[in-house]
């Protein structure tokens, strides 16, 4: 349930690769409409002065912190290039007609008709 661009975390309180590292290329594996973030890329943005590579992989002896592991993934845009397609000559198709009807139509001015009461007149 993650819109086109947005991003999915996944994140364990593990050091162990076959809890990490193989369900995330898994993941790659079974779901071709998301590909991997580089984690070191996030944090460069984030001005964090770290790059553990694709992957955030923290350990006690080196982060002095709990053993930690995230993977995040975004979703590719989903283009569905025949919609995309259709969609586009049915906007030209409307247009082209909206534009017809435009130079077919004269702009004439409503004629007035005077209407007479003729009891308003003098008898």
């Amino acid at each position: 349930m993650v819109k086109s661009g947005g991003r999915l975390i996944y994140a364990t309180c593990s050091l162990l690769r076959d809890e990490n590292e193989q369900i995330a290329e898994a993941f790659l594996a079974e779901n071709n409409e998301f590909s991997l973030v580089p984690a070191h890329e996030i944090l460069k943005v984030q001005n964090v002065p770290l790059n553990t590579g694709d992957y955030l992989k923290l350990s006690p002896h080196v982060h002095q912190t709990d053993g930690f592991f995230a993977a995040v993934f975004v979703k590719k845009a989903a283009v569905n290039s025949e919609k995309v397609l259709l969609d586009t000559l049915a906007t030209n198709e409307l247009a082209a007609e909206h534009e017809k009807e435009l130079s077919s139509e004269t702009v004439t001015k409503p004629k007035t008709k005077r209407v007479i009461n003729p009891k308003s007149k003098s008898e």
